[in-house]
């Protein structure tokens, strides 16, 4: 099992610390947008136990959501695959994804200034949207998956308001199974 922690913030402010209490390793930080407005994060925590965890993100942002994610299937020792990060403004929202695992999942998170939730447009599917317009306050976001993909580029793309935007996209490999041969038969003729 892998949780995946999507945080967006309506300004370019980043998580300062996370801790992790209740077995498990460290959170990891898979896909990030940096040095823009607003600001999406993605971070990853394999838990070793089925206890309860609390995840404790720091941040200085006053206008902003998290939402959580559980994924199993997937290669828990070394999840991430390729990463990209895209930002803009206007109606939609991309960025390009090269998946070089097949079989893999991408997973993508869009943060937008507005108070509309996006619309996937490229094939991925929406698992969770925040929308808030407190005291004028604007920030929405969606957290989606698409897959097993094929190698190659996958397009993440939305649909949004017409607006400042951020995409933090990543590959999540799949636990793999091998095969081995642990006994030798043989056939005598006779």
């Amino acid at each position: 099992t892998l949780i995946i922690a999507a945080v967006t913030c309506k300004a370019n402010t980043d998580i300062t610390n996370v801790a992790v209490t209740t077995g498990g390793s460290e959170a990891g930080l898979l896909g990030i947008q940096t040095n823009t407005t607003p600001r999406a994060e993605l971070w990853y925590f394999a838990p070793t136990s089925t206890a309860s965890h609390t995840i404790t993100f720091t941040t200085a942002c006053t206008e902003g959501n998290t939402s959580l994610m559980e994924l199993s299937g997937v290669d828990t020792s070394s999840p991430k695959g390729n990463t990209i990060s895209a930002s803009g403004s206007g109606t939609t929202a991309s960025a390009t994804l090269n998946i070089g695992t097949a079989n893999s999942w991408a997973i993508s998170l869009v943060a937008s200034n507005t108070n509309t939730g996006p619309t996937a447009t490229g094939g991925q599917t929406i698992r969770s949207s925040y929308t808030a317009n407190d005291a004028g306050s604007k920030v929405a976001n969606g957290l989606s998956t698409e897959g097993p993909l094929s190698t190659g580029n996958d397009v993440q793309s939305y649909t949004i308001g017409n607006t400042a935007w951020s995409v933090a996209s990543m590959e999540i490999k799949t636990k793999s199974t091998t095969l081995s041969l642990t006994e030798n038969l043989g056939m005598t003729d006779t």
